[in-house]
Order: C-alpha cells, then structure tokens, then sequence
C-alpha cells in the first residue's frame, strides 16, 4: 500500500508544495523444508526430513529470533524409512516495512 499528500502549505513559498509518501510492505513467511542430515534409506534421495516426536506435546513455532522452532519436536526416522515430516510444512517470521518520505 502507497500513498502521496500534497501538504497543504499555501502561504509560504519555502514550504508550498511539499508532499509527503508513505509505503507499507506487508508479506507471508516463505515455506522452508526441516532436514535431519542422516540418511537413513541408503540412497542419496534429496534432503532427509526426520519423523514427529510423538512424546512432544507444545507448540512447533518459538518465534524467537535465535531459534524459530523447536527441535524437540523432530525424531530421527528409522534406519531405511523416510521420515513422516511433510516438505514445506514450517513457515519463517513474515516481514513488515513501512517508508515515508517529505519531498
């Protein structure tokens, strides 16, 4: 969202004709996968993703900017199996901006 104002200083020809902008970003988090590092299939099939924890109970998302999920809620998956984790399934912390300009 944008806009423009064109101040209304009428009077006084130093500050006539002065506008002021603004800009407001708002957006979605971008999905991104959770992988475990060990491949437990035995073929090189792409990014290993781990199993759910059934023993965790809580929330996935901390939203703290040192650590975003917990990994407590991931579980190695069993030696020749793929984990049950879907692709995707996290989201990273949306952004907000907002830009103003006196012209």
């Amino acid at each position: 969202m944008n806009g423009v104002y064109l101040l209304p200083f009428k009077r006084n020809r130093l500050i006539e004709g002065w506008p002021f902008s603004g800009v407001l970003s708002a957006t979605t988090g971008t999905p991104f996968n959770v992988i475990d590092g060990f491949e437990g299939v035995g073929i090189a099939a792409g990014n290993p993703r781990p199993n759910l924890n059934p023993a965790f109970t809580g929330d996935i998302i901390e939203g703290s900017p040192i650590q975003w999920f917990n990994p407590a809620v991931f579980s190695l998956q069993i030696v020749g199996t793929y984990g049950d984790f879907g692709r995707d399934a996290l989201r990273n912390p949306g952004l907000f901006d907002t830009d103003f300009a006196l012209m």
